[in-house]
């Protein structure tokens, strides 16, 4: 009797064990199925235009390309070693750029080349106004904003450098367009709102900005799968600590638990790029605060991934907002250097020019005599008189 009541008592342990093993302590290995990104994996001609320019400007540049501080003789070589990046790329027109990541949290192959080259634009159009060579200052501002409707047809973290690129130009041009003949400034007025007009359709940005972030969380799924929880941290930092803490836990629970999991991660990726597209489609004046969810598991993944397309929608308003404001500046100046006087109003401007994507109404326009003062009311939406949080011509 005392050897039966034992086998009883072992076979009760082992069941017990069993049922930890399969979902109440034990590493349970789920099934687990993650949407592919989908979203462009080649680019068109223009695209490969611009990779070359980039490898020729890393080789050419190799000796200084990676500072972040330059001497006047090593950006003088860095802009002799971009020019003819810079040629070329001044005549592509209607670039679509392919994936230009490997690795979803790795390096990117030709991001220096192509930040080089915008640093070759700034810094060119500085040592043009210094010899008063008001026309190559024009050129290479036109050609910065080209390359950023190129990078916009990427994802975020290619969008926003373009934006850096033009806001770099524009400070390194707007103080000095007083000085700018009639038919230079004209002629920018003129490239500026042309090049705003052909902006690419947002959706392209939104397409490859979603499947870099299903790749992002499919990343983390393999990690998962494997088990590598420290390799998750090491790669994306202690903002996901909370998040790996669950998912340590999760791999001990029942397999529907975990399918559940990546399932509601995905389709918050998806409300992610909704919202991307949604932003993008709107003016800062009618954006809406976004709405306040409960916490979930996976929330501080998706604010990881989410940072860079939140950061490059309210760049891209504020640059937008710049390059609006430069083109009807250029146009002022242009008008009273022709005529001595300004308008009363910009009433003459188009409206999807003269329009203050933060209040939906026509900038802030005061004309008094010969002087004026232009501005937006900028993102906090309150009129400064041209300071505080406006975005001015600060001239």
């Amino acid at each position: 009797m005392d050897g039966a009541r034992h086998m009883r008592n072992t076979i009760g342990w082992l069941l017990a064990a069993g049922v930890l093993l399969s979902g109440c302590g034990g590493d349970v290995r789920a099934k687990i199925s993650v949407p592919s990104g989908g979203g462009h994996s080649e680019g068109n001609a223009g695209f490969e235009a611009y990779v070359s320019a980039a490898e020729e400007v890393e080789k050419l540049a190799e000796k200084h390309i990676g500072r972040t501080a330059w001497t006047p003789d090593q950006r003088d070589f860095i802009v002799e070693a971009s020019a003819g990046a810079i040629r070329r790329l001044s005549g592509v027109e209607g670039a679509k750029f392919g994936r230009t990541w490997s690795e979803p949290f790795g390096l990117r192959d030709h991001t220096r080349g192509w930040r080089t080259v915008g640093r070759a634009l700034a810094w060119r159009i500085e040592s043009a106004i210094k010899r008063e060579d008001y026309a190559d200052a024009r050129y290479c501002a036109a050609t910065a904003v080209r390359m950023s409707n190129a990078l916009a047809t990427s994802d975020s973290h290619d969008a926003y450098m373009g934006l850096e690129i033009v806001d770099e130009c524009i400070d390194a041009l707007w103080h000095a367009l007083p000085r700018f003949d009639a038919q230079t400034a004209a002629g920018l007025s003129s490239d500026l709102a042309r090049l705003l007009n052909q902006a690419p359709s947002s959706q392209s940005v939104v397409q490859q900005e979603r499947s870099l972030m299903l790749a992002q969380m499919k990343w983390v799924s393999d990690r998962y799968q494997a088990r590598e929880f420290s390799e998750i941290e090491k790669t994306l930092g202690q903002a996901v600590d909370r998040a790996i803490r669950y998912l340590r836990d999760l791999a001990e629970s029942q397999e529907e638990e975990q399918q559940a999991y990546f399932k509601g991660f995905s389709s918050e990726i998806e409300q992610e790029a909704d919202m991307f597209s949604v932003r993008l489609g709107q003016a800062p004046a009618a954006w809406e605060e976004e709405p306040t969810l409960k916490t979930r598991a996976w929330m501080r993944f998706v604010q990881s991934f989410g940072t860079p397309w939140r950061m490059y929608v309210e760049r891209r308003a504020s640059v937008r907002t710049r390059m609006r404001l430069l083109a009807i500046d250029a146009a002022l100046i242009a008008q009273f250097k022709n005529t001595g006087g300004v308008p009363r109003a910009l009433s003459g401007f188009p409206a999807q020019l003269r329009t203050d994507p933060y209040s939906g109404r026509d900038f802030v326009y005061v004309s008094r005599g010969i002087d004026y003062k232009l501005y937006s009311v900028g993102p906090d939406k309150v009129d400064g008189g041209g300071d505080r949080g406006d975005i001015s011509l600060d001239r």
